[in-house]
């Protein structure tokens, strides 16, 4: 018979990886852990096996935060909850919190491929391998939940309808911008989103990103845009996978278009207000739980893709 694998044993080297993972970050090798575990590569193998161990350890993180700062999230007597998130973020994103942060927004995908090759489908999100921490106040809360709402960050080539096609740079630009960025955004709110109550995700798209507008005869959606244009199109696509992926959540994810709006990107010659403009956005962001996700809307209804 085999030796049969001792639960204690597994228990106090998960015990030990976890705090060096929330320390340092996740190794793209076996041997930081080991060290840290006071083992060899061989025995973590032996108890957890090549992929089974950054489940374990993301879990392990994942559990851990939920009880040092779910308690912060519980509604409150005669306290507005965007309060009690206020004060559960401070926390959150204070010392103690950090390294769940940096953890769950930092898992690499040379990681991934070194150390844990066939990961993530069971575990982690699959479109977090790019993600990178941003600024805090990417997000707002509102009543009941958070609200993870990517911008529409100035243009990079100073305006949505000018640059060409062949401007690899300028295109490279829009898409940092308006994709990534909201990829690096997302994949670091998620843990916070999944402790909400009421959690959504708002993308800001544009009508110039839907593909059915942009060939219907007759719609004017203004000049060329070979940069602006389908990196909103990308966001889309984006919008969607999201919606899929957390499917099985309570994450809703939708995408607003704004409109054409007076800012000062177009010299204020657009044709709806600021205020008209965040409707959208603000509708989607206080959708009841069992609103519409993986959709794109205006402030006058659905926008086709």
């Amino acid at each position: 018979m085999g030796r049969q694998r001792q639960p204690e044993i597994r228990q106090r080297l998960l015990d030990a990886c976890t705090e060096h993972a929330l320390a340092d970050g996740l190794p793209d090798r076996l041997a930081p852990l080991a060290a840290a575990a006071g083992t060899s590569d061989r025995m973590l193998l032996y108890h957890f096996g090549s992929r089974d161990l950054l489940r374990a350890v993301l879990a392990h993180a994942r559990q851990r935060q939920l009880e040092t700062f779910g308690d912060l999230l519980h509604v409150r007597a005669n306290e507005p909850y965007t309060t009690t998130l206020g004060r559960a973020w401070t926390v959150m994103s204070g010392p103690h919190g950090q390294p769940y942060l940096r953890m769950f927004g930092q898992l690499r995908e040379s990681t991934e491929q070194q150390l844990w090759p066939d990961f993530p489908p069971r575990g982690h999100h699959r479109l977090a391998r790019a993600a990178r921490p941003p600024p805090p106040d990417c997000c707002r809360s509102v009543p009941g939940g958070w609200t993870c709402s990517s911008t529409t960050p100035v243009s990079p080539a100073g305006g949505p309808s000018s640059p060409r096609p062949s401007r690899r740079r300028t295109c490279a630009g829009f898409v940092e911008a308006n994709v990534i960025g909201v990829l690096r955004v997302t994949n670091a709110m998620l843990s916070l989103l999944r402790l909400s109550a009421h959690p959504r995700i708002v993308n800001q798209s544009s009508h110039v990103g839907s593909l059915t507008l942009q060939t219907a005869p007759g719609v004017d959606l203004g000049g060329i845009s070979g940069a602006y244009a389908p990196s909103k199109t990308f966001l889309n696509a984006l919008t969607v996978q999201y919606a899929k992926e957390l499917a099985d959540t309570s994450i809703l994810v939708n995408s607003a278009c704004p409109g054409y709006v007076a800012t000062d990107l177009n010299h204020f010659t657009g044709t709806s207000t600021p205020e008209q403009g965040a409707a959208a956005a603000i509708h989607l962001a206080t959708l009841p739980d069992d609103g519409p996700t993986g959709q794109q809307f205006d402030a006058d209804g659905p926008v086709p893709w």
